[in-house]
């Protein structure tokens, strides 16, 4: 059964990331069309410790480029990289700024956020060691594959230079 597993797995994997559109090209694609999407959830996993400084900004600016076109279009954000470790509460002080634009994007933005616990486990760090205002999930690749059965468009952030 393991044989036949990981392959398949890895198939799936593929194809997902085959439908996901990333950065300013993948959001004007979803702008050039007529029709509203269920909605978009953004992808961000980098190696990126600071990553959220860039990511934030960027997915303000995403969001409101999104509603204007598309009033009302529902939107989410996971993380599952290095820069979700931003938003523990023994980072808050360091990371000040970006913990009160996170709350911003949820609490004015209405964009649901969520962290990967999974990979924070990897990495050592408890669940409770998160702010309470982010969702942790279990698994942030299958928080957005629950998504995309929703209808969601997945938009992977990828840093400008």
């Amino acid at each position: 059964m393991k044989k036949i597993y990981f392959p398949l797995v890895l198939v799936f994997s593929l194809l997902l990331t085959a439908c996901e559109l990333s950065g300013e090209d993948g959001l004007k694609q979803i702008l050039s069309s007529e029709q509203a999407p269920a909605g978009v959830v953004f992808d961000v996993a980098t190696a990126d410790k600071e990553g959220l400084n860039w990511v934030v900004p960027m997915v303000k600016s995403y969001s409101r480029q999104l509603r204007n076109k598309f009033p009302g279009v529902k939107l989410a954000l996971v993380s599952h990289g290095a820069e979700q470790f931003q938003l523990t509460q023994s980072n808050i002080q360091r990371y000040i700024n970006v913990h009160r634009k996170v709350k911003g994007l949820i609490d004015k933005e209405e964009i649901q956020f969520h962290i990967c616990a999974y990979n924070a486990s990897q990495s050592g760090v408890k669940r409770s060691a998160f702010v309470t205002y982010v969702d942790l999930v279990d698994r942030g690749p299958e928080q957005i594959s629950k998504y995309q059965q929703q209808g969601y468009v997945v938009l992977s952030l990828i840093k400008q230079e």
